[in-house]
């Protein structure tokens, strides 16, 4: 039997060996670990370029919601990594690209977005025989027959002993300036003003008259005589019936004078927009066929001057503003939906809506690309 005197020397061996296994064994799985951490850090940035991506494209859709000529931008940074816009299309419909970048890896989203339009139910007009968008201030109430007596703000009669079979709809505060039980106001009551209760009040606070007229001339050309303070100068203008073609389906515009006055004993039909006056006067004796639309000027409220007893509106009158009546206000105000038939292609149930403003952009389609 052989003894070793010592077994260091086999523990230093033993020890070698296995240092140079454990050696090895990292060696061979740092490459591991390393395409591990690159991995995870590219995955990373796959999953950020997607969110910066994604960004973009919301940027996109709300800038084209404020101006829809925009045309994209590129290299737009957003949290160490970049994103460019693309944007394609014409008319009402585009293609929006976003690419998201961040090291070396990016990634696309696309979209279809589409601009939508708003739109009027202008033939509502035509159930009115009377509007305002604002107050209604009335000093002596005469003879209306049929229609609604339409008013968002206050209604204010002075008057109220002559009424006719018209319908009311307010929906600011009927205030009669006379107590109910005093003469001028005895009539005044739901049997004389049936109360509308199936319907909703026609809106026209964001109807633009502007482009209104712009689109009653560039549709109906033919049709329009147009007075413009602008062009002829001067603060009032008087309208005589020869002064248009006068016919069932004329369109008479008269705007930016201080003052639009109705010759008396003239008849005047078809369509009439006073616009951007401060007083429309209506002469003694006149005949109005047709629907009657007026504005104020700018902000200020518009006034109703009738200089005489005898005036008859077979139609209606519709006011975009707030409305005070100066004068004696016994007229007699038929709502004739034969005399306002012949309007009808002037105020369609889908009267495009054409302020910029007052367009939404919708999204259609959104998808990754490679």
């Amino acid at each position: 039997m052989i003894n070793f005197r010592s077994e260091k020397g086999g523990a230093l061996v033993l020890t070698f060996i296995t240092t140079l296994i454990l050696s090895m064994l990292g060696m061979a799985i740092l490459p591991l670990t390393v395409l591990e951490y690159r991995s995870s850090h590219n995955f990373a940035d796959f999953e950020k370029s997607y969110f910066i991506a994604e960004a973009g494209m919301e940027e996109a859709i709300a800038e084209l919601s404020e101006d829809w000529s925009y045309s994209g931008t590129t290299g737009q940074n957003l949290d160490k990594g970049i994103y460019d816009i693309a944007i394609d299309g014409s008319g009402d419909l585009k293609t929006i690209t976003a690419t998201g970048k961040i090291g070396n890896t990016q990634r696309t989203i696309e979209a279809q977005v589409e601009r939508t339009a708003s739109y009027y139910n202008l033939s509502e007009m035509k159930d009115y025989a009377i509007f305002a968008q604002g107050d209604l201030n009335i000093e002596e109430l005469g003879y209306i027959y049929g229609g609604i007596i339409g008013v968002h703000g206050d209604l204010h009669f002075e008057s109220a002993e002559q009424d006719g079979g018209a319908q009311l709809m307010v929906e600011g505060e009927i205030i009669p300036k006379h107590d109910l039980s005093h003469k001028k106001n005895k009539n005044f009551n739901e049997t004389n003003f049936p109360p509308v209760t199936d319907r909703e009040l026609m809106d026209l606070s964001a109807f633009d008259v502007d482009s209104y007229i712009s689109w009653l001339k560039a549709n109906y050309s033919d049709k329009v005589t147009e007075y413009d303070k602008l062009v002829s100068g001067g603060n009032k203008k008087t309208i005589a019936e020869g002064d248009y073609p006068n016919t069932p389906d004329s369109i008479l515009i008269i705007q930016n004078y201080d003052t639009v006055e109705l010759d008396g004993k003239d008849t005047f039909n078809g369509l009439i927009i006073a616009h951007k006056a401060e007083k429309l006067s209506i002469g003694n004796k006149a005949t109005i066929n047709g629907m009657l639309i007026f504005t104020g000027k700018e902000l200020e409220i518009t006034t109703i001057h009738i200089t005489g007893q005898s005036i008859n509106v077979n139609g209606n009158i519709i006011c975009t503003n707030s409305t005070q009546q100066k004068g004696n206000w016994k007229v007699q105000l038929h709502h004739d939906p034969e005399k306002l038939s012949y309007l009808d292609d002037y105020l369609p149930e889908n009267y495009e809506i054409i302020e910029e403003s007052e367009r939404d952009v919708k999204l259609l389609k959104w998808k990754e690309v490679q």
